[in-house]
């Protein structure tokens, strides 16, 4: 059975679950809530999305750092990635090189 989760990006480029980075510690107020939320959504069975986050309260500058991801059953489900670069555009940019919008 597919599960969503909810990830947040750190200034860092990692993504994780919950309220702080587990590479670099991380954290930015209202990630409490955004775990509030999802388990909300979860348990009315909602769509889990970014939008429907905003519906239950989360502000604008934290729902932009969050990633949602399906997973084809919940052992699939990971804490946290560390990405070491994104392809923008067609090209590679290491994680460094990231502008604040990725990063």
């Amino acid at each position: 059975m597919p599960v969503r989760r909810v990830y947040a990006r750190c200034n860092g480029g990692h993504y994780f679950r919950g309220s702080v980075c587990p590479f670099d510690g991380w954290s930015v107020e209202g990630l409490d809530a955004v775990q509030l939320a999802e388990l909300r959504l979860l348990d009315a069975q909602e769509n889990l999305s970014v939008e429907a986050l905003r519906v239950e309260g989360i502000a604008d500058q934290v729902a932009a750092r969050l990633l949602i991801i399906e997973f084809p059953s919940p052992e699939a489900v990971f804490d946290a990635i560390e990405p070491q670069g994104l392809v923008v555009n067609g090209e590679y940019v290491h994680v460094d090189k990231l502008g604040p919008e990725l990063r």
